[in-house]
């Protein structure tokens, strides 16, 4: 199973546009267009999401929603309080469980939560955190098991941007 870890675009900043809470805020335009690329990129090289988890934040969802879109998946997304901020990587292993029949799993969150999930899967340990950049994301090659995984793509959203640029 293919696990893609893709961190959430930019997103307005609390207090913009009468946003009150950090759960509010929603994608920046640059957000936006990080995210579309990015999702491009995702199938340039060939990835292309079962399903997408999403945590339940606004720009996460609207994350989710473009990756969707992108691929054409748009009946694929799922909200998943695993992936809110502040979960344990417990809970999403628990999810992804349940899913170990699909080929690729995007789980679209935050920092510093996708950075420990990473070192979870890799490390066996959410010791380190390990950072992500906003629409970048980090592909696992996950085992039967579950309890390990493969790093196989740590990509930014630049690396992806150029990668859509060649298709």
């Amino acid at each position: 199973m293919q696990v893609i870890l893709f961190r959430h675009g930019d997103a307005l900043a609390t207090g913009q546009e009468g946003i009150r809470t950090d759960e509010e805020r929603p994608l920046s335009k640059k957000g936006k267009k990080q995210v579309r690329r990015s999702a491009m990129g995702l199938l340039r090289i060939g990835l292309s999401p079962d399903r997408i988890l999403t945590s339940p934040l606004v720009r996460a969802r609207e994350t989710a929603a473009l990756i969707a879109e992108v691929a054409q998946k748009e009946g694929n997304v799922e909200i998943c309080s695993a992936l809110a901020p502040g979960s344990s990587p417990q809970q999403l292993l628990s999810r992804l469980v349940e899913l170990k029949h699909l080929e690729c799993v995007v789980c679209v969150g935050h920092l510093p939560d996708l950075g420990f999930l990473i070192s979870e899967f890799v490390l066996g340990s959410p010791r380190a955190e390990l950072p992500l950049k906003k629409a970048g994301i980090c592909q696992l090659e996950v085992l039967e098991s579950l309890d390990q995984a493969r790093l196989v793509n740590f990509l930014s959203p630049q690396v992806l941007a150029k990668l859509a640029e060649e298709a």
